[in-house]
């Protein structure tokens, strides 16, 4: 992973967060948050629901140096779709949410609204 653009929603409040390789962050501290716990392969489709809410661009370089983004939709209800693929989370779903975030607060950057358009545009 080279970095990942986050938006937090919670408690009707949105923000928006960056962590980077660059800055030293280690995120192999982040997969092994996710996997705590196991995952199921959903057939329905998620049509949203009240609660915390994760949602993750995650820019990573592919074999040839080139980067490449997938997206990854964290919900505390026991939702997470990858790149448009749903999964149910069998675990405790509120507290991995809250556990990454506590994560993402301590090693992202908080953007203001201005800057955000300027930084999707350098995705």
């Amino acid at each position: 992973m080279e970095k990942v653009h986050v938006t937090n929603i919670s408690n009707r409040e949105t923000l928006r967060y960056l962590i980077s390789k660059d800055s030293g962050v280690d995120f192999d501290e982040l997969i092994s948050m996710f996997n705590t716990v196991s995952y199921n392969r959903e057939i329905k489709k998620f049509k949203g629901a009240a609660g915390n809410v994760i949602m993750m661009d995650i820019v990573y370089k592919d074999k040839n140096g080139n980067n490449n983004i997938y997206f990854v939709y964290l919900h505390e209800t026991g939702i997470m779709i990858v790149d448009n693929k749903e999964y149910k989370i069998n675990g405790d779903s509120e507290a991995l949410v809250n556990k990454i975030y506590d994560w993402i607060k301590i090693h992202g950057a908080l953007i203001p609204f201005e800057e955000e358009i300027d930084l999707m545009e350098n995705l």
